[in-house]
């Protein structure tokens, strides 16, 4: 892809990856005891948002990672569905994309219908790792 030289995405992926180690490296996940049972409820409910938070960014270092192995392999910029190339303002929008706009809407789609055949759960998940 011609296009991509201009987009410099290694930079970018490498700046957004130490940005989130970073976040990741200074999250206090601390537990506290207190004497006030309202208070730990109130705390268990922070904790428990500050986990998700932490689970969130490590999966978006994650996508970050692999993207920065399609740079290394060559096949950043392609489609890991269908292997057509990834439009450049897509990769502009979201640089660790690993499916065409084309395919990532049918991909979401197909998480979100509840009553998914278990071929097709090893073929999400499969699309899950790639997305990560």
């Amino acid at each position: 892809m011609k296009t991509l030289e201009s987009l410099r995405p290694k930079e970018i992926l490498l700046a957004r990856a130490r940005e989130l180690e970073r976040i990741l490296r200074s999250r206090d996940l601390t537990i506290e005891t207190f004497a006030d049972p309202l208070d730990e409820i109130q705390q268990a409910a922070e904790l428990e948002l500050a986990i998700e938070t932490a689970d969130r960014t490590s999966a978006k270092l994650a996508e970050i990672r692999l993207a920065l192995d399609r740079l290394a392999d060559g096949t950043y910029g392609i489609c890991a569905d269908c292997d057509e190339d990834i439009a450049p303002n897509r990769l502009r929008a979201v640089p660790w994309a690993s499916r065409c706009i084309r395919c990532q809407e049918a991909f979401e789609a197909q998480s979100e219908m509840p009553d998914v055949e278990e071929s097709d759960t090893h073929t999400s998940r499969k699309g899950l790792q790639d997305a990560a």
